[in-house]
Parts: C-alpha cells; structure tokens; sequence
C-alpha cells in the first residue's frame, strides 16, 4: 500500500468502528493545501458519526488524495502538506476539539511565525498529537523550498541550533519530525502527553504509515483506552454493574469544598458543582422543549468546619437522558479551590465510604450517611488513641484513651 492507501484505511477505519459503536464522540476532518494561505472548503466541522453524517466521512475518506484537478490551479494536490491553513480551520471551530491529530509526511510553511501562533493559541485549547514519517522533509526556519546542504543541516551537525540557519537567507528543512516541532512549539523540546492516559507523546515518528493502514485500530484504540469518549452510549457506564443511575430516579450529590483565601469567610461562595443532562444526540436536554437546558447548580451551604463546607442537594434524572456530565467549577480567576469526598447515591438509600492509609492500611476516616467523618488517630505504635467525629456544629472528639507500660527496676 502507498502512504494514501494507509492513511484512507486506518481513517475509515476509525470512522466505522466509532460509527458501531454510536459513540458520542464529535469527529472532524480537515485537509492541508499547498500553501498557508490555501483553506480548504471541502473540510468537515466537528460532527457525531451518526446514520446522518457517516455518509460524508465515506465521501471525505474515499476522495482522500485525490480532491484536485490540474486544470482547477485550486492549489491542492495529492501531496498537500502546508500545515496553517488546516490549523487554522481548525483553531476557528466553535466545539473546540479534546485532541487534534495531525497525519503529516512533511512539515511546510512558507510564514513560520504565523504557524507558530496557530499552534501556541490551539495548544491552549486543545492537545496536539503527531503521526508522521520521520524522514521526510519538515521546517525548521522559513519555509521547505529549499534543502539544506549536508554541512547546515542540524541534524547531521548537533552543534546548529535548530533555531538557526547558517545564515539569514537560508530556507531551511530538515528531515526530522522531532526537530521541526520543536522549531515550530519554539522550546526545544516535545513535552509528554500525561494527561491522556496510553498517548503516551507529543509525536510518533514512523518511516511509512503501514502501521496505521493495516493495524486497523490504532485511532480507535488508542482514544477508547485514553477515556476521551470513543465509547458508545449504550456502553457509556457498562461496567457499572453496582450502580447506574437510571432517568427518572431521585439521587443525592455530596461534596466538600475549599477556597484558598487569606480573608475569613462565613461561607464560600466561588466552588461550585454542575449536573447537566445529555440526550442520545449529545445536546442538552431542554425543560419542556424550551431551550432551556436543566442544569442543577450546587453551592456549598451550612458551617466552615476546618477549612471545609459541604455541598449537598438532591435532583432528579430529565427523561431521554443517556450521560450524566458532572462539572467541578472554580468561579474565580484568582483564588484555588478544592474538591473532596464527592458523592451520588439514591436519595432512599444510605451510603458509607471509607478512608484508609496507603501504606498501614488502618481505617483513617469514615464518612457516614450525611457524609460527616469520623476520624481515627492513633499513636507511633500504631495503637488508637483518639476518635474525632465531625458534626455541623464543628469537630468534637468523642474518644479518647492512653495506655503505659511500668517498667520496674531491678537492684
């Protein structure tokens, strides 16, 4: 298979089993140009892949490579590797994409500054994972019109800085993928992807695109285990077999929150928690049809006991709801928050959880019915010494106990 071939069959690939799976996640495809300056208008915006929209995937996919025509001058080609225009397209979107995944076997720009700022400003909203053949050629200062002699070229002489040419007029690429992102994220370096879990870089240097045409999962795969939502909606919670929450149905939310302010509060009034409702087309479910999404918003009420207040309220489930999204908010700019002991039960049934050590695994807290704890300590022996139970009116300590050995001296 040539590099199009690959790339057409690891896409539809993806496209099919997301499509199977009636996943809820939204897709978009856009295609680079021969030139910066050159956007696309066959590009397809965020989309769920659905009996509706599956059919322009199909389209997309089976015309990869081959949307141009000599005589059109469109400046696209089967070779379109001009990075800022799809970017762009990209950075412009209303549903600001998770993750971006660019599929390159070259890097070209002919304005390297702007592709910069593209990338800073879309890497502040999104995450940016490459896929690209290692060998081929890709920018380091200005644009790829031009290759470097072997004596310029960083990549054979370590001691150039990949920020420099050997001299200002130089147009310079260089066959690196490492090097030419680098260039572009302006630092040097590739940081590790970790807050995606499995995506384990920035970057994936290949010397062809087999691995993605006949792996066959390796998009789905690598999104499904990382969490980012290729999962369908009937197996959203399939292995909650203890508890699923069902539409209709009455729960509680508990929670604990703390704000790190240096002035004394009587309540806070910046932590906040949102449950919204998502129907089977992921759009928010609406109160009577009105346009009005239901969505409880939760503050913390009653007393401030050791730095923490509690957040608690019931809800119910809307009709037609398929996910549940649960939001932890900070609705300050300046002041850090936090969240603790976050709970959703049945509003008729009771819970417990418990809270033990890491590394002695003694019971250091249990949180009862109205998610007040009760706090063991114990002593460097290991032995329980006192007992703390946390009520709205404050911690009260309602054990306490000390034990001794005598020792007797011998004449």
């Amino acid at each position: 298979m040539n590099e199009i071939d690959q790339i057409r069959r690891g896409l539809q690939d993806f496209i099919d089993r997301l499509y199977a799976n009636n996943s809820i996640t939204k897709v978009s495809i856009t295609g680079m140009a021969d030139s910066d300056g050159i956007v696309r208008t066959d590009n397809i915006p965020p989309l769920l892949v659905n009996t509706a929209n599956k059919p322009t995937f199909d389209a997309w996919i089976a015309n990869y490579g081959e949307r141009y025509d000599v005589n059109l001058n469109d400046g696209i080609s089967g070779g379109s590797d001009f990075w800022g225009g799809a970017l762009q397209v990209v950075n412009g979107f209303a549903d600001v994409p998770e993750l971006v995944v660019v599929f390159t076997d070259g890097a070209q720009t002919d304005n390297a500054a702007n592709l910069q700022a593209v990338i800073a400003d879309l890497r502040l909203k999104s995450h940016l994972y490459f896929y690209g053949v290692d060998n081929e050629y890709y920018v380091n200062i200005d644009s790829s019109t031009q290759r470097l002699s072997q004596k310029e070229d960083p990549n054979k002489n370590p001691e150039l800085s990949v920020y420099k040419a050997a001299s200002t007029n130089s147009k310079s690429v260089v066959p690196s993928l490492f090097t030419s992102l680098s260039f572009l994220y302006a630092n040097g370096y590739i940081p590790v992807m970790d807050e995606i879990n499995l995506l384990e870089a920035d970057y994936y240097p290949y010397e062809n695109f087999y691995n993605l045409g006949d792996g066959l999962t390796v998009l789905y795969n690598l999104l499904y285990h990382s969490g980012i939502g290729c999962g369908g909606e009937v197996e959203v919670c399939k292995d909650c077999y203890s508890f699923q929450p069902e539409p209709g149905e009455k729960y509680w939310l508990s929670a604990w929150v703390k704000e790190e302010t240096n002035i004394q509060v009587k309540t806070y009034t910046k932590a906040a928690i949102n449950l919204t409702f998502l129907d089977s087309v992921d759009a928010e479910i609406n109160v009577d049809g009105a346009g009005i999404p239901i969505v409880f918003n939760y503050k913390a009420t009653g007393n401030i006991i050791d730095g923490w207040q509690r957040i608690s309220g019931a809800f119910e489930i809307p009709a037609n709801t398929v996910t549940m999204r649960l939001e932890l908010t900070n609705e300050s700019n300046s002041i850090p928050v936090y969240f603790d002991d976050v709970r959703v039960h049945p509003v008729n049934g009771n819970m417990k959880s418990f809270v033990y050590d890491p590394i002695t695994f003694q019971l250091m807290a249990e949180l009862d019915e109205n998610n007040y704890s009760t706090r063991y300590e114990y002593n460097k022996e290991g032995s329980l010494v006192r007992v703390k139970k946390e009520t709205s009116r404050g911690v009260k300590t309602i054990q306490e106990s000390r034990s001794g050995t005598v020792i007797q001296s011998q004449n």
